[in-house]
């Protein structure tokens, strides 16, 4: 049984992906007179990344909790695999497609000779590379998909033991504040990677549709 679909996200979703899209192209939107009013949203389009962490938590909760089990977990990791590598494999080669033509046309690309070296494609085509680098290299917004895999195979499991027995809501509420604390408050950008990007905000989400049900 597949659970009902939470409608009230989906334009939540909308809006956070167009606000992310728009903080990407921020510097070709600057001259658009109309566009100038927006410009201090469209500049914090940043924390829309943290907002899909926590939505990514809550949403595969609400849609795998009520049959997980640790023995279907290669299952559930197949299935988002599915989900995301396809998407993730079509733009790391439309963006090489994109250098081969401006090579072709123009002679060369400018490049630093590591922000698209080889050397990086590896860990890019298995969506790992920046668990351990904070390089932002290739397809620079993908290490949040690097994040978001490491969440289905890591941390949705430990979100399910921790959390799907809870049934007192202070002690969800708590946990939910306490997560969203660290994630605030700890040094995680020293910490190596982008791991600990995702770490505190999946799990809040996860202890939210706990909260909510």
């Amino acid at each position: 049984m597949i659970p009902e679909d939470i409608k009230a996200l989906t334009g939540v979703r909308l809006f956070a992906a167009l606000w992310v899209v728009l903080y990407h192209f921020r510097d070709g939107l600057k001259p658009i007179a109309i566009v100038e009013p927006f410009m201090p949203l469209i500049n914090d389009g940043y924390l829309a990344v943290p907002m899909f962490f926590i939505l990514s938590g809550f949403i595969l909760s609400h849609t795998y909790f009520p049959h997980y089990s640790l023995k279907s977990h290669p299952k559930f990791v197949y299935r988002r695999l599915a989900r995301l590598w396809p998407v993730h494999m079509a733009s790391l080669i439309a963006l090489m497609m994109y250098i081969g033509v401006m090579v072709v046309h123009s002679g060369h690309f400018e490049d630093d000779g590591h922000t698209f070296a080889m050397a990086h494609v590896p860990g890019e085509l298995v969506m790992v590379r920046s668990w351990f680098s904070k390089d932002l290299v290739w397809n620079y917004p993908a290490w949040s998909i690097h994040a978001e895999w490491f969440a289905y195979l890591f941390l949705f499991p430990v979100a399910c033991l921790l959390f799907r027995t809870i049934q007192k809501r202070w002690i969800l509420l708590l946990i939910a504040s306490a997560l969203l604390a660290e994630h605030t408050f700890l040094p995680i950008a020293q910490l190596p990677g982008m791991c600990a990007e995702v770490l505190f905000l999946f799990l809040t989400g996860s202890a939210l549709y706990r909260l909510r049900i």
